[in-house]
């Protein structure tokens, strides 16, 4: 009795496991970990949870790589510091060695939904892509005068999907004021538009009428 409560320290071996989604899995490792020799396997994974935040249902301990999945009432039957023991979990593929059949399908069918979703929204995103690839605005450019000319306008056909620089530069060759680009800005409904955005991100419509600023 004395024996099985003294402490051993075991060293619990992870295989680079993968994630529920790409870049959530880990790498290769080596745990240490102090249980009593009497400890159940319960009990380790208590133990590694605490240590480092492992979820029990999420271990799966064997006593060697190919070995049955321990259950939890199995004692942990190692008797020197440094015995080995192996750790999987329920998405390593190996589902008949690990025992936990049920949670591995609620797993992979959660992945399944996630990817679903995932693909779900990439494609609604394509969608909405090319709807403002095909979306044209005939969009209003009105330069106030200043000291050295007279107020000057013009009306563009531009792309939704177009960048405010790529506004910017055409109303500035219409309009003939190429030579005053450094230090001009677009502005619309009192908000100066950053250069690198896409047109689309300002709710802008067609008609709408846009101020060639000063950037100060």
């Amino acid at each position: 009795m004395e024996m099985l409560q003294e402490e051993v320290t075991l060293s619990i071996y992870r295989a680079a496991q993968p994630g529920l989604l790409p870049g959530l899995g880990v790498d290769e490792d080596v745990l240490q970990v102090t249980v009593d020799r009497g400890a159940k396997i319960q009990s380790l994974k208590a133990r590694l949870f605490e240590l480092y935040g492992l979820p029990p249902p999420m271990q799966v301990l064997r006593r060697d790589l190919e070995g049955e999945a321990l259950s939890d009432e199995e004692l942990v039957a190692c008797n020197d510091d440094g015995d080995v023991l192996y750790l999987g979990s329920p998405l390593d593929g190996n589902t008949a060695a690990t025992g936990g059949g049920a949670l591995d399908g609620l797993l992979r069918g959660a992945m399944a939904d996630i990817t679903e979703a995932v693909n779900g929204v990439f494609v609604q995103a394509q969608e909405q892509q090319k709807e403002l690839d095909s979306t044209e605005w005939e969009l209003n450019i009105l330069m106030p005068a200043k000291a050295h000319r007279p107020e000057s306008r013009c009306r563009l056909t531009v792309v939704a999907t177009a960048r405010v620089a790529e506004l910017l530069e055409m109303a500035l060759l219409e309009l003939n004021a190429e030579e005053d680009k450094d230090g001009l800005v677009l502005e619309f409904a009192g908000q100066k538009l950053p250069a690198v955005m896409p047109l689309h991100a300002f709710n802008l419509s067609n008609g709408d009428t846009l101020l060639v600023q000063s950037a100060s």
